[in-house]
Parts: C-alpha cells; structure tokens; sequence
C-alpha cells in the first residue's frame, strides 16, 4: 500500500527483491515502446489538468545503467514534461533487482515541481547496469498536463547528487513519450449500391419489389487503446454517445412510412414525412425508434411502403449527443451526404416552360438517342409546386407510352401537356403560371441534378432529353429555349 502523500527528503522505503512494486512497465524507454493515447477530446486546462497514465498501463521503466556495489548508492533524475499536480512517494518508484534496495526522494518530487531526483542505494548485494526503475505514480493525481502535445519523460543517472541537480556528468540517460493524445471514437458511412427506383413504377425497385435496400453503412465506436484521463479505456456508449442519443437521416421520406420502414442496423426509424426525417435513440437494444452501439458497418435501408412513388434523394446523416457523457465534441457529429437512390433509365427536366394558353407558342419533344426502346413517364409542376404524373402516351398526337430507341416523338405543344396533366389529375391547374416538366425514360443513364458520376456529355448520348422551342407570333422564326 503506498504511503500518504507528504514531502520526502529522507524517508527511505526497503524495496526487496520479489517484494512490493507495480506491474512490469508498459513503456520501456530503453526499447523506445509502450506509450499510451488519451482521448483528444478531453478538456485539459492551462492551468493543469490531472491524467493517470499508470491506471492505463503505462508505468515508465529504464535500466540505471551503471552499477551501485553494496552498501554505496547513486542518483536518478526523472524530468516531467509539466509541473506535477500533487506530491511523489517513495513507492512509486521500483527498483528490480537481486539486491536488497532501497529508495530515497532526495530534490523535486513536490506539487509543481517537473522533475524528482531520488538515491537508490543497496545494503546487501550489487545492483547491476541493467537493473531497473520502475515509475508508476498511481493515485492518479500526480501528473498533470497543461496542453495535448506529447508528453515526454526522461530518466537519467549520477554518481553524485550535485550532478543530479545541475544535470551534468550523467552515468547514463534515456527518454521517450509517456503519452500522446488521439481521437477516441470513429464516426463514418459508405454509400451502398441499392438498386434503383423503377422509372416506370417507381412504388418498387427495378428489380420489380417493394422490399428494404441498402442506402449505407455505418459505424461508430470507440477506438481501441483510447484512454479518459482517469486511465480508463474509452467507450462508445459511456464517454462520446450515452443512451439517449439521437441519429437522425434527413432524406425524402414520403414513400418509406408504416407500412414501410426505415431502418437502422434492424432498429426502426420514427419517420416525419414532413421534415424528410428518420430518427433513432441510441439504447441497449435496437428496437422501434432505438439502436445500440456500438455500429461496425451495419446497414441504413429504406424499405418502401408499396404504394407511394420513390424519388431520387440524397440522404444526409448527423449523431448528436445526450449530453451525459464523458467528453463534450462541442456539436452535432456530421457525417454529410452517405447514399443515394436515383432513378432507373434516365432523366431530363424542362424547367422553363411557357404558360399553357399563352401568347406565344411552346412546342416540346422527347429524344431517345440510345438503341434501346423503353416506357416514358412524364410529371409536371405548377409553380406552387403541385405536381401530377402520366404516361407519355397520354399527350394529344403520340400513340405509345413506349419511345423506341434512336427516335424521337413528333412536336407538341405546352398546351397538350397541360390537357394530359388535367386528365390525370383534374384538380391540377396552372394559376396562370409557368409549367416545368420531367421526362423519365426506362434507357441510358442519369446524370442530372448531380446524382451521378456520369457527366452531361455523357448523358447526351444514350439519355432521354426533353427539347422546347417557341415561335415568333408571325410564325416565321422559332427559337430555341432548351436542345
């Protein structure tokens, strides 16, 4: 049992051979291994902050490096990166060794000091070179830091106290890092490769189910070999994110409510359709509305309730704190766009289109420049943002609601557009408004608004486009408004 702290300039503790004494070391500065991490996000104070390296493991041993015969005695000098937080002892230092040793603080060694310099001397028997000390403060309230750099820590021996204390003629020397600091969680997703929402029926996926997919993986836990500063190794749901915190996945939720889901590893999201959100508590369990952690690549899926169109979006991840824990990360963990879903085929919008009735005429038409036929869906919005979807078969002058590949459907007006739209949805009007339109064609690839990787020019070539001119009022010009 270590004595009550007090100032030592001449107690001595006999420390025998095989007797009381910490743990072996874990950082051996002669090998240069062994330091620790404490987690960087812990608050250390300017003015001193307490951490307990030893409670972690990481005692600090040297070999003396010269021999001490019987019955004489030498000094060793330990530097501190910082000022000490509280007062050394004699047993937080060990000799091993076959002799019978003992240990003196003779200088340093009190709060505020950086540095202690102790005798070790030996009654029966020679302390070899290669013999050595062990420094394990382990009440956990002797060291303290005033920053996050690494902490090092030097040991150095003496034939003299003199040298000890102006730190000249050293018998030998050896120094390292006692410790460092580093992040002690991992908060991440990776995109998945869902299938994507059927252009044609967009209830379902390609694959023609309404079944859960997965939008992304996820993970989040603790870091091993992280320690808080009482020395204890970190954990995910006690020190960063206690029972309590809340994922939230913002994303369009429209298509993914009871019956649908939203998932998370297999806990169940509370989904508000009208924030585009899906939000969990972390607990012990997963269950409705809950999911534990820690998350090692588990599944984000959106399971589709079967009878709501999907639409493409990107769906966005944050974790936020119950407020409990250990360390405070200061805000919201942002883990940013993590998947996405998108339609098949591809698509292509008219975003300005001339009010239906108008001055001036609109005529429209849709391209199919790949070899492949497919089905063309067509929606329209109104300026508040009402919308309605038909087949392109329904527009006034185009016969199928299938386009074949390499051709094109002949010229329509804004006008037929608009009749189609109310037919579908009569409730549908245009205010006086302008129209924008979407085209989405079961061929070629998407790249619009962003959602792939495949660029405009390449979406020209195999990807549907929707093309919109107008006329002069004479009829003997036309402009272009999108080829």
């Amino acid at each position: 049992m270590k004595m009550s702290k007090r100032v030592l300039t001449s107690a001595i503790a006999m420390v025998l051979a095989g007797g009381m004494g910490t743990a072996s070391a874990a950082v051996d500065l002669d090998a240069g291994t062994g330091s620790i991490s404490f987690a960087s996000e812990a608050t250390v104070a300017a003015s001193g902050t307490a951490v307990n390296p030893s409670a972690a493991g990481a005692t600090v041993t040297a070999e003396i490096g010269f021999s001490i015969a019987a019955g004489t005695s030498k000094y060793m000098r330990i530097n501190l990166a910082a000022p000490l937080g509280a007062a050394l002892v004699v047993g937080d230092f060990t000799v091993t060794s076959a002799a019978t040793t003992a240990v003196a603080i003779s200088s340093g060694g009190t709060a505020g000091d950086d540095y202690v310099i102790i005798e070790v001397s030996t009654s029966a028997g020679d302390i070899a070179q290669t013999d050595t000390l062990t420094f394990d403060p382990d009440t956990g309230d002797e060291i303290e830091v005033v920053d996050q750099s690494d902490y090092t820590i030097s040991f150095a021996t003496y034939e003299f106290a003199s040298d000890a204390i102006a730190e000249t003629n050293a018998l030998n020397t050896a120094s390292g890092t006692w410790f460092d600091w580093s992040t002690g969680y991992t908060a991440s997703c990776t995109a998945g490769n869902p299938e994507k929402i059927d252009v044609v029926t967009p209830t379902q996926w390609l694959d023609g189910v309404s079944t859960a997919e997965t939008i992304f993986t996820v993970t989040v836990d603790d870091v091993a070999g992280v320690y808080t500063l009482a020395g204890v190794e970190v954990a995910i749901a006690t020190d960063y994110f206690a029972n309590g915190s809340t994922f939230t996945v913002s994303g369009t939720m429209d298509a993914f409510t009871a019956p649908g889901e939203v998932l998370l590893n297999t806990g169940t999201g509370t989904v508000d359709a009208t924030a585009d959100t899906a939000t969990w508590l972390t607990a012990g369990a997963d269950g409705a509305g809950a999911v534990a952690l820690p998350l090692a690549g588990d599944n984000f899926q959106l399971d589709p309730d079967g009878t709501t169109d999907m639409t493409p979006s990107q769906y966005s991840m944050t974790l936020a704190q119950l407020g409990t824990e250990t360390f405070d990360l200061g805000g919201d963990v942002d883990f940013g766009v993590c998947g996405e879903i998108s339609y098949s085929g591809s698509t292509d919008r008219l975003d300005f289109a001339l009010k239906p009735g108008g001055v001036y005429p609109n005529y429209l038409r849709v391209v199919n420049p790949s070899s492949t036929d497919g089905t063309v869906i067509v929606q329209v919005w109104n300026d508040a943002g009402d919308t309605v979807t038909f087949d392109l078969g329904d527009i006034a002058g185009i016969t199928s609601n299938t386009l074949n590949g390499l051709s094109s459907t002949p010229l329509f007006t804004i006008n037929d557009v608009y009749t189609a739209a109310q037919a579908a949805d009569a409730t549908f009007d245009h205010n006086g408004g302008k129209l924008r339109v979407q085209v989405r064609g079961e061929f070629g690839n998407d790249a619009v608004d962003g959602a792939s990787a495949v660029s405009s020019t390449s979406r020209l070539s195999d990807g549907i486009i929707i093309q919109s001119l107008t006329t002069s009022l004479d009829g003997n010009s036309f402009f272009m408004l999108k080829n």
